[in-house]
């Protein structure tokens, strides 16, 4: 689906649900919507663990899409929410103006991975699988994302949850994080995933991985104007990450934050109030 305008609705915008394959959400326009703006994959057992590869959600696309103002009366709904999904690209969106989160990846702390997560208080009378999830090979990258977190507070610009072998989180520009826990934020049971080439400014904390359950992350080459965040993952590799001093910001930071967002093929998506950020206006 190209260039449809989603607004005024009282679920989400567009829904991919059990056993969508191959399906392209590209220049849309989503806004005044109660709940999520765009969701691809559900978070029940069909959809982490299916009994027929055709129930698989994978192979989808999410691209220069306007998400704005969504989760009206639903607030601890996101602007993207990818659930259970093999090979998901959310690349080239612009997300923005939000109660909550700006994309989610991944759903079930950890709970439906293979051995499950025994230090999650949810736990009791789950079962537990010896075999992976479908969460795996996404792709989250050069999207920008602004002034999210501004009621909620357990979130952030970028949350995922769950082992997702293979995914990678790069190339986003993240601005104006009002509340909530993190720029980058990957929760309970994230493992096996790549973060790497962001930039994040004006935010809580730019990382935030608070707990031994999250582990075998790579944390590299970032960039933020922010010092604070948190690392009690377990094998987490952190490395190149660069904190930056009095709005300096390098010129590969420049380059991913002009790079990210509406490609200039979907620019009209934009209305002239939306105010998208410029990291470095000289266009360093």
């Amino acid at each position: 689906m190209r260039r449809n305008t989603f607004t005024h609705l009282g679920a989400a915008g567009v829904n991919l649900e059990t056993g969508s394959q191959g399906s392209q959400v590209v220049g849309n326009r989503f806004e005044d919507i109660s709940s999520t703006g765009i969701q691809v994959g559900g978070t029940m057992k069909v959809d982490h663990h299916p009994d027929d590869p055709r129930q698989i959600v994978k192979n989808n696309t999410v691209s220069n899409n306007r998400v704005a103002r969504v989760a009206v009366e639903h607030a601890d709904t996101v602007g993207i929410f990818i659930g259970y999904t093999t090979h998901t690209t959310v690349a080239h969106n612009e997300v923005f103006d939000l109660p909550y989160t700006g994309i989610s990846v991944g759903w079930g702390w950890g709970l439906f991975d293979a051995g499950g997560n025994s230090t999650y208080p949810g736990n009791l009378g789950l079962p537990v699988y010896d075999t992976p999830t479908t969460s795996r090979d996404n792709q989250i990258r050069d999207n920008r994302i602004f002034d999210v977190m501004k009621t909620l507070r357990d979130g952030g610009g970028i949350y995922a949850l769950s082992a997702q072998p293979g995914t990678q989180i790069s190339g986003n520009y993240i601005d104006r994080v009002h509340d909530g826990f993190g720029g980058l934020y990957p929760d309970e049971g994230s493992a096996y995933q790549e973060w790497t080439d962001n930039v994040v400014q004006d935010v809580p904390a730019w990382l935030h991985i608070w707990t031994p359950s999250i582990h075998d992350l790579v944390v590299a080459d970032n960039y933020t104007n922010e010092p604070f965040m948190r690392n009690n993952g377990t094998n987490i590799t952190m490395k190149n990450n660069t904190v930056v001093q009095n709005g300096e910001w390098p010129a590969r930071a420049c380059r991913i934050a002009a790079n990210s967002g509406l490609e200039p093929d979907y620019a009209d998506l934009l209305s002239p109030s939306d105010a998208a950020p410029e990291l470095c206006p000289s266009g360093a």
